[in-house]
């Protein structure tokens, strides 16, 4: 299992085969989640669970990754 970012309503062939790996789900849970619970980031630990962002959310998304 991996977590990954992917587009849950595709409007081309080019969207649809998007998928974004971040991090097998042991490497999250042992590295990213206390990394991110450590710097207080907000939406990084929701990625486990599986999360809903919009175009609006992205530009804190992305910079959390950062």
């Amino acid at each position: 299992m991996s977590v990954c970012a992917f587009i849950s309503n595709p409007q081309d062939d080019s969207e649809s085969s998007s998928n974004i790996p971040f991090a097998s789900e042991p490497f999250f849970k042992q590295v990213w989640l206390p990394a991110s619970q450590e710097l207080e980031l907000k939406w990084i630990p929701l990625f486990s669970n599986g999360i809903d962002i919009t175009k609006t959310d992205l530009p804190l998304v992305i910079e959390e990754i950062k």
